[in-house]
């Protein structure tokens, strides 16, 4: 859509060249071809390191819980778990709270401040209009939350683009994963224990996107009701 428009947005998740190698190799390994991403990531940090080029930024932020429990299974071709399959959701579980990846409460710095030089966090969250936004002499930064309402999003990326309606949908979900069933399941049932809970909730980034009460609703909605228990079958799952 925003191609006929006349703006060709180029997707990213990240720009950092070390996390870029990685993925590349992996990818290699594996047999795969390299994502797009990937191959546009070097032009873009070269088009950014252009002190006359001018640019716009959209990004997403997610309570960071669920945003990897859903890349788990979006990457689970390429960095399939090594857990004991034998040991079911319970044993995926527990895996996913030992190798959880803390890097995303870093995200911002790593990919954004460290490349544009605009630290994020600069900025207050408008959670009236849903949205932070930034811009400076060369940039303009959009930041939205995944939880919020689609409409929403909408609404201020058409804003932001001056165009005069951007309509959204869903694709690459989870639920249509070789791994869905497993998703559906672990998405009812998966826990964290408080440590995890404590650093993810506690950290900058989830306090300066998100009002205590949906913070503590993340709380709620992951943690168990005693430390040690990873998952918590739901009742058509319980035998």
């Amino acid at each position: 859509m925003l191609n006929d428009l006349g703006i060709r947005p180029i997707q990213l998740h990240v720009l950092d060249p070390d996390r870029i190698d990685l993925v590349t190799r992996e990818h290699e390994l594996r047999g795969f071809g390299i994502p797009d991403h990937i191959c546009d990531a070097a032009r873009v940090r070269s088009l950014i390191s252009n002190p006359d080029e001018k640019f716009r930024i959209i990004s997403l932020v997610r309570d960071p819980v669920a945003r990897n429990l859903s890349a788990l299974f979006e990457t689970w071709d390429v960095y399939p778990p090594s857990y004991d399959e034998a040991g079911g959701p319970a044993k995926l579980a527990e895996w996913f709270v030992m190798n959880f990846d803390y890097s995303v409460l870093n995200w911002f710095d790593q990919e954004i401040k460290a490349w544009t030089g605009i630290d994020v966090f600069g900025y207050p969250f408008d959670h009236d209009k849903q949205r932070l936004l930034i811009e400076t002499d060369r940039a303009k930064v959009l930041i939205l939350r995944t939880e919020d309402d689609l409409r929403d999003k909408e609404r201020n990326i058409a804003q932001f683009l001056d165009v005069p309606k951007v309509t959204l949908g869903y694709s690459n979900v989870s639920d249509d994963k070789p791994a869905a069933d497993l998703w559906k399941v672990m998405r009812r049932g998966a826990k964290v224990s408080s440590i995890l809970a404590d650093i993810v909730y506690d950290s900058r980034m989830v306090r300066h996107f998100y009002p205590p009460e949906q913070v503590a609703a993340f709380r709620r909605n992951w943690m168990p009701s005693y430390d040690g228990l990873y998952y918590e079958p739901d009742e058509e799952h319980a035998h």
